[in-house]
């Protein structure tokens, strides 16, 4: 039996909520009650199941028959999703994507869905038809809690993230996660930081037991915050999370660090506003074609950390947005670039040498963004504007020079001829300020240095009461 089940890329969540043409479409929620118990039932070939009980009254054992999928069984979410809603949803006219197994869009009709489990986020034109229909058929095949529909003054919650509309645009808050996470930590009278990091760790001491749990729960709460909407925490937990394999007094001054940010700045969204929609940006440059919805940035910082886990790899980041509003964003020490296919993860010998291997991992995520807003119905350009602050990257990429600190390395590799591909990538040269990949590559000691960056890609802006 094949366990495995998927759910919507966060990617794909908010390029279906910031996709360009958002102010003529809706966005609907929809969330299928008790899910895991609504599935097809066992095939008769199978092996019967049998579930133990002991009579609360007598002590008996009792045994049942089990006829279908319960919560906590292995196999449930598997049988949900693969069995149970996928073929329902292909059966009504939608195409499974094959790349994010969990968008569906409807061959006929203008309606795209990103099911996340139970919870199905609804992409819909803005006329009442579609929307109807597919909330009757869908509804009275699975029994529901009732749809929610984004509006002003409506916000909606979607696995944990709450989506906002006002009359200046769309928003992604995760304001009441964060109030929450502090107040399940007992964190709510914390210090405060106007930065989420400042330095590198240097305390390697242990923890006891306690603080272990308490820094293995707050760097989970952390990764989902990063990992949905908090963009300026991004580079803090890929710093932080290095460390859970054996966590340390370090690491956990750096995790309180940023707790004290969340607490400061838990009000922090991503936004798409209807005045950067509305702007009309430059498109022309001598050297490229940018593109007035799309802009990707690519960074490294060269072998700063110099903790002992990471070995002085270096910080990559990558950067997509549409509009003003980041739609993927990563950070990381790991990468598929190295100077030799024999070779393990290493640390690059240069600055250049770390932007290449930064820019060929930048260019597979925003290949990965690429097939999700195809499979979303969002156009996309190719090939692909990318940001870099490194003139020798450029020309490498360019295959306009040959760095003399890179003769090192093998340019028959594939992801060397991925870069040079210019049907997908043409890079090119903004000032390292203009570069906002930074953020997810270095911390900043001082707070208007990353203030600066962070403000061009978060709107403040805070919906609780």
């Amino acid at each position: 039996f094949n366990y495995f089940a998927r759910v919507a890329d966060l990617i794909s969540i908010r390029c279906a909520c910031f996709r360009p043409d958002r102010r003529r479409r809706k966005v609907i929620t929809v969330d299928v009650s008790h899910a895991f118990l609504q599935s097809e039932r066992f095939d008769p070939s199978e092996p019967p199941r049998f579930l133990k009980f002991k009579n609360p009254a007598t002590g008996e054992l009792m045994y049942f028959l089990q006829r279908g999928p319960i919560y906590g069984s292995g196999s449930a979410p598997a049988r949900w999703q693969n069995q149970t809603l996928a073929p329902w949803l292909i059966k009504a006219g939608f195409i499974q994507d094959q790349n994010d197994t969990c968008i569906y869009r409807h061959k006929d009709r203008d309606v795209v869905l990103c099911v996340y489990v139970d919870d199905t986020f609804i992409d819909i034109d803005g006329g009442n038809e579609d929307a109807q229909w597919f909330l009757t058929e869908f509804m009275t095949r699975f029994e529901c809690n009732d749809p929610e529909f984004l509006a002003v003054g409506r916000p909606i919650d979607f696995i944990g993230i709450d989506p906002h509309m006002t009359d200046e645009g769309y928003y992604m808050s995760m304001e009441n996660y964060a109030r929450k996470t502090l107040r399940v930590l007992g964190m709510e009278e914390c210090p405060m930081f106007d930065t989420p990091m400042t330095s590198h760790v240097c305390d390697f001491s242990p923890l006891s037991d306690d603080q272990v749990r308490f820094f293995m729960t707050a760097c989970g709460c952390i990764g989902w915050m990063a990992n949905t909407v908090r963009i300026d925490i991004k580079h803090a937990h890929s710093r932080l999370s290095q460390h859970m394999s054996k966590p340390c007094a370090g690491a956990l001054a750096l995790c309180m660090r940023i707790l004290g940010y969340l607490r400061k700045n838990p009000d922090l969204c991503l936004a798409q506003l209807d005045a950067d929609v509305d702007a009309k940006p430059s498109t022309s440059r001598a050297d490229v074609q940018l593109d007035p919805v799309w802009s990707f940035y690519a960074d490294s910082d060269h072998a700063t950390n110099p903790e002992p886990q990471n070995k002085r790899r270096s910080q990559h980041g990558a950067l997509a947005m549409i509009y003003k509003t980041p739609v993927h964003f990563r950070s990381t020490a790991k990468t598929h670039a190295k100077a030799h296919a024999q070779l393990d993860e290493h640390a690059a010998g240069s600055s250049v040498e770390s932007e290449v291997y930064g820019c060929a991992t930048a260019a597979r995520e925003h290949l990965g963004v690429s097939y999700k807003a195809r499979a979303l119905g969002i156009p996309f350009p190719l090939p692909m504007p990318l940001a870099l602050d490194n003139e020798g990257c450029e020309a490498f990429m360019k295959g306009t020079a040959a760095p003399s600190r890179m003769r090192h390395v093998d340019c028959n590799q594939q992801w060397v001829a991925e870069v040079r591909d210019k049907k997908l990538f043409a890079p090119f040269h903004v000032a390292s300020a203009l570069n906002l990949s930074d953020i997810l590559t270095k911390f900043f000691k001082s707070k208007k240095d990353f203030t600066d960056i962070r403000d061009q890609l978060m709107a403040r802006r805070s919906f609780t009461a």
